[in-house]
């Protein structure tokens, strides 16, 4: 089973489902994850020009992820992995109704910037596995690009990821 490592782990009773997310060759299906989740409905939409993704409570136990339809097929999936960062990280901040909204410039609406730092690395950790990473460069991908291609995520989310400044 693929691990995720980063400072807060993927609860236990949902790395099953993760790993049944995860090709052999390390591409992880964010969208099929999310759906799978029985309190989480997901949806792409057009949010406008400057939100990126919204997570939102929608009953008791129930939320919402929104990605904006209209960004990069890259971006809705980061955002998608983001946006189910603060699911399973801040979701008991979040009151009946209440809902985060990330904008495009990586700020959100009702949450600190420690919290957006921790959906961001939770993103890159869910949608990049460590051990992934090592096979794929071993095979001979060794560039940010070509990395950042193959897990179908930006050049920044790879450069993040392996603690390369950009």
């Amino acid at each position: 089973m693929t691990e995720i490592t980063f400072r807060v782990n993927l609860p236990l009773e949902h790395r099953g489902l993760y790993a049944s997310c995860v090709s052999d060759e390390g591409f992880v299906d964010v969208n099929e994850f999310i759906e799978k989740l029985p309190d989480i409905k997901f949806e792409k939409m057009d949010l406008g020009s400057d939100i990126s993704g919204v997570l939102e409570k929608t009953g008791k136990n129930t939320f919402r992820i929104i990605v904006n339809e209209k960004e990069s097929e890259e971006r809705q999936r980061f955002t998608a992995a983001h946006e189910l960062g603060h699911y399973f990280l801040h979701r008991d901040f979040l009151k009946y109704g209440g809902k985060i909204e990330d904008r495009y410039i990586l700020k959100a609406k009702n949450i600190s910037d420690e919290k957006e730092a921790e959906a961001n690395q939770f993103a890159s950790a869910f949608l990049i596995p460590l051990d992934k990473v090592v096979k794929v460069m071993q095979s001979g991908k060794r560039n940010a690009e070509s990395l950042a291609d193959h897990f179908g995520v930006s050049i920044i989310a790879i450069a993040n990821r392996l603690g390369i400044p950009t």
